[in-house]
């Protein structure tokens, strides 16, 4: 694990999911490194307005792990950490003051020119369940130095 585990992510990307009544929605997410942080503008329209996330991923070299925080444009905001094992990049949300599940960040099938995401919610029996998938295929052919 390092500091360039999440170069895969680079790069701008098509996205689309499985939206509401089996309708496939999409969305662009811009993915750039400045300095030593990992930026992410993610962007997608829809009826009641758009949605933006943003992020920025910075690696603890002391902890040895990634640390993401992310928000949006309705509200939402997390503290995310975790790292690259083998195929797969977890990141688990840290807790806040309040009750809920446990979530998680899941990168896998990572490729190249594509990668599926997962926003994850821990079952009590401790058994994850995917509440949102997206399917990334990168727009650009340049922008990532995959470490797959």
């Amino acid at each position: 694990m390092s500091a360039d585990s999440f170069d895969f992510w680079l790069g701008t990307w098509d996205v689309s999911w499985d939206g509401e009544g089996g309708q496939v929605e999409a969305g662009v997410n811009s993915v750039t490194r400045v300095d030593d942080t990992i930026r992410e503008l993610f962007t997608a329209p829809d009826p009641a307005g758009a949605y933006i996330g943003a992020s920025v991923s910075r690696w603890d070299a002391d902890a040895k792990c990634w640390r993401q925080d992310y928000w949006d444009n309705r509200g939402y905001s997390a503290i995310f950490q975790g790292s690259r094992s083998a195929d797969r990049m977890i990141l688990e949300r840290i807790p806040g003051p309040g009750p809920g599940p446990l979530t998680r960040l899941v990168w896998s099938d990572i490729a190249p020119a594509a990668i599926l995401w997962n926003y994850e919610r821990q079952n009590a029996d401790g058994s994850w369940v995917s509440t949102w998938r997206i399917r990334y295929a990168r727009q650009d052919t340049g922008g990532a130095s995959a470490t797959l």
